[in-house]
């Protein structure tokens, strides 16, 4: 959704945010450069979450686990 959002405010695409049309486009030239440095933060702190994904199946598809229980 930010790659959306920076590619809109590139081109001076408000269509996401309407109260933003309201102002000077200008502004949209700013806020793509935050989109694009949230972006970075994004992928900065998610860079190995492919490598942990065993570990997070547990809660995105529970049944498809296998569970070792020793009671």
């Amino acid at each position: 959704m930010l790659s959306l959002w920076e590619n809109q405010f590139k081109d001076n695409d408000c269509t996401h945010f309407p109260t933003l049309k309201k102002y000077n486009p200008a502004f949209c030239a700013q806020y793509a450069l935050e989109c694009s440095g949230l972006l970075e933060s994004v992928n900065a702190r998610f860079h190995d979450i492919k490598s942990k994904q065993l570990e997070l199946d547990i809660f995105s598809i529970p049944f498809s686990v296998t569970c070792f229980c020793t009671l």
